[in-house]
């Protein structure tokens, strides 16, 4: 399938399921082969040391995650557009992490959306934060009325069991 051209070939990151792109490694540099068109996207360019995700390959540029938890996009000819710190959270070094998914794939329209935590932020190629955008669902997008809750829970227990000998009588415990 591939021309023995190369070093190595592998699966890229994000396309475990259905792999659409296959990373082609020549020199410690890599490249970009189309399964499905059966011809070579991106010669090798890109530096080995930046884990592809072809999930994201989207004018002309890629996503990417090196082992010391920084994430970013890179160009075909290798050059990084901009990156992302898995433990920086609005420019601040931290202790917690905040994971990063390229989960809508790569650049459309000069912008490219990234999961990071409970936010999905919108980054344009030079990397300028554009959009965030909370993601995160409160309390599963159901309206709770807590004061309800609260009620059930004392007098039903909270799987709707009466508690043991009970006589059915509330009004001790308010309105």
């Amino acid at each position: 399938m591939v021309p023995f051209i190369y070093d190595d070939v592998k699966i890229g990151i994000g396309s475990w399921r259905y792999p659409q792109h296959l990373i082609i490694i020549k020199d410690n540099k890599q490249g970009i082969y189309s399964i499905q068109e059966r011809k070579v996207i991106l010669e090798p360019a890109i530096d080995n040391k930046f884990h592809l995700h072809t999930d994201t390959i989207g004018e002309n540029a890629i996503g990417f995650h090196t082992v010391d938890g920084t994430y970013g996009f890179i160009n075909f000819e290798g050059n990084i557009l901009f990156h992302i710190e898995k433990f920086c959270i609005e420019g601040k070094r931290s202790s917690i992490s905040a994971s990063v998914y390229f989960r809508y794939g790569g650049f459309k329209n000069g912008i490219a959306s990234v999961d990071r935590g409970n936010f999905c932020e919108e980054y344009d190629k030079n990397g300028n934060l554009i959009k965030k955008k909370w993601t995160r669902p409160l309390s599963d997008d159901t309206p709770y009325d807590y004061k309800e809750e609260t009620w059930d829970a004392m007098t039903d227990g909270m799987y709707g069991d009466m508690p043991s000998n009970f006589d059915g009588d509330y009004s001790f415990m308010g309105n």
